[in-house]
């Protein structure tokens, strides 16, 4: 019986009743294209990004990198939601703050430095409500939900926001909604 499933754009993790723990696609720099049981328990994860999974537990929460023999860092704060979109990874903490990792290519971090964070979290100093991922672009809700900002990659009008250039830092849209979805393209 599958207890659950977690998914990324490289690996698909199971976990069963049992606790024992399956991941196929892309492991330790292997393909493995059957289940293969690994020597982990991740009986409380949270969600799995790129080559990441994070979990919480009453100690705090970790992140477990899966491409290097599952080393964990604790992280200095305690996750509340956490977001991903094609290479950037965005978690809100249990005190409201907002903490971001991955590539910053196209600016979809939302800061003004265009290097990416692979080795761990920068915190942005804007605190978000609610963030969607995109591709190569985010949408971020201010705490008072009413207004939308939109950062990264706008080429073919995916930011929403009449420009088709690159933002490396929030824009402010004029439109008022309740929910956002973003894609991989947005065509």
């Amino acid at each position: 019986m599958i207890k659950k499933i977690i998914k990324s754009e490289f690996y698909t993790i199971v976990v069963d009743k049992d606790n024992d723990t399956y991941v196929w696609g892309i492991y330790d720099n292997n393909r493995v294209s059957y289940p293969k049981i690994i020597d982990y328990e991740f009986s409380n994860i949270i969600k799995g990004t790129g080559n990441c999974i994070y979990t919480n537990d009453n100690n705090g929460s970790y992140c477990h990198e899966l491409r290097d023999k599952h080393p964990c860092s604790k992280l200095q704060f305690i996750i509340k939601k956490i977001v991903s979109g094609g290479n950037h990874t965005f978690i809100i903490s249990t005190a409201g703050m907002v903490y971001a990792k991955g590539s910053n290519a196209y600016g979809q971090l939302g800061i003004t430095e265009m290097i990416s964070y692979s080795n761990g979290f920068v915190a942005i100093g804007t605190k978000y409500k609610k963030i969607v991922c995109g591709g190569y672009h985010t949408f971020a809700f201010a705490e008072n939900m009413d207004d939308i900002y939109a950062f990264g990659c706008g080429f073919e009008g995916r930011l929403g926001n009449g420009k088709e250039e690159i933002f490396n830092y929030p824009q402010k849209l004029k439109y008022k909604f309740k929910k956002i979805s973003a894609g991989e393209w947005n065509r």
